[in-house]
């Protein structure tokens, strides 16, 4: 997911270097271990030297539920989710995410220790894509409260620090001073 428009950071978050490349290759690069095919989720305006699903028309300037929504749209099938603002995730974190994958359950997804999901970081099973349309159609466009009412899975991540999410440019800052 590296279709947001970055506002609070101030520049495209998809093209911060944290580990020697793009954040957008980072991701990338980590999930073509576990997936048939890689796709970037992107804006129309954005650019990647990767497979891209482009937000269709009908979904633009909803947040994530545009990604979402383009790629059930674009494919049939469950969708693995990972946002490109969020540093820390490591292969075991993708890992644990998998293992714990409940195929019953709509979507599983990592939670926090607010008990809130981290609708960027989990899986979105087929089952998913009818629920998210049908609250697309009804105004809401809020993955956190659909996964509520869906009563997603939930993973607890191994360590907290992983669900930080790197939203203004202060905090890349110190992330890359450290």
């Amino acid at each position: 997911m590296a279709g947001g428009k970055s506002a609070r950071m101030g520049s495209d978050k998809a093209l911060l270097v944290y580990h020697q490349k793009p954040q957008y290759q980072e991701v990338y690069q980590m999930l073509d271990v576990f997936c048939e095919q890689v796709f970037i989720s992107a804006r129309k305006e954005q650019q990647f030297d990767r497979p891209v699903i482009t937000d269709d028309a009908a979904f633009e300037n909803c947040g994530p539920v545009a990604g979402l929504l383009s790629a059930f749209k674009t494919k049939d099938t469950a969708w693995l989710l990972i946002g490109i603002d969020y540093p820390l995730l490591e292969i075991k974190d993708i890992e644990k995410l998998l293992a714990e994958r409940d195929e019953n359950a709509a979507a599983t997804v990592f939670f926090n220790d607010n008990n809130f999901y981290e609708p960027l970081l989990g899986i979105y099973e087929k089952a998913f894509y009818p629920l998210l349309k049908s609250e697309f159609e009804t105004g809401n466009t809020s993955l956190q409260s659909i996964l509520r009412a869906c009563n997603a899975g939930k993973v607890r991540p191994y360590r907290s620090d992983l669900l930080k999410s790197i939203d203004h440019f202060s905090d890349y800052q110190n992330y890359i001073r450290h």
